[in-house]
């Protein structure tokens, strides 16, 4: 799989400012199937029902990997107590989380992955979209 021309798409770590900040995260190609899952500086991006969703990668009952969570039904549990989260906008369905998870807007583009704040960055509450655009300097592919 060639790279694409430098100018036609963002590439992985690269920032773009517009009305909110944008973040390439991962080749497309990585999250064609169901049930595929990419993790990045504490980002998640998983499909289920052929759709993306990013969402904050550790559950805010106790840290555990969202990630290695079973998908189900638009929804993903934490491996360790099992609260169930929908990925859609990180709605608790299921104990012991009282907090829902941070869910960000995924867009596929072209051949890269890119997720998006969902709401203007609060200062001091942004920080996961510079280290994510600092960490992700390997090129995509």
């Amino acid at each position: 799989m060639s790279a694409p021309p430098a100018s036609a798409e963002p590439q992985a770590g690269t920032a773009v400012t517009s009305s909110a900040e944008v973040v390439a995260v991962c080749p497309l190609a990585a999250l064609r199937d169901d049930g595929a899952r990419w993790v990045q500086d504490g980002v998640a991006v998983v499909r289920e029902g052929g759709h993306l969703y990013a969402f904050e990668q550790a559950c805010p009952h106790a840290g555990a990997s969202l990630a290695e969570g079973r998908l189900r039904g638009g929804s993903i549990s934490c491996p360790q107590h099992g609260g169930r989260f929908r990925l859609r906008d990180g709605q608790v369905l299921a104990g012991p989380p009282r907090r829902p998870l941070l869910c960000y807007d995924v867009e596929e583009d072209g051949l890269t992955v890119l997720v998006r704040a969902r709401q203007a960055p609060v200062p001091g509450q942004d920080h996961w979209l510079r280290r994510l655009a600092r960490r992700l300097r390997a090129p995509l592919g």
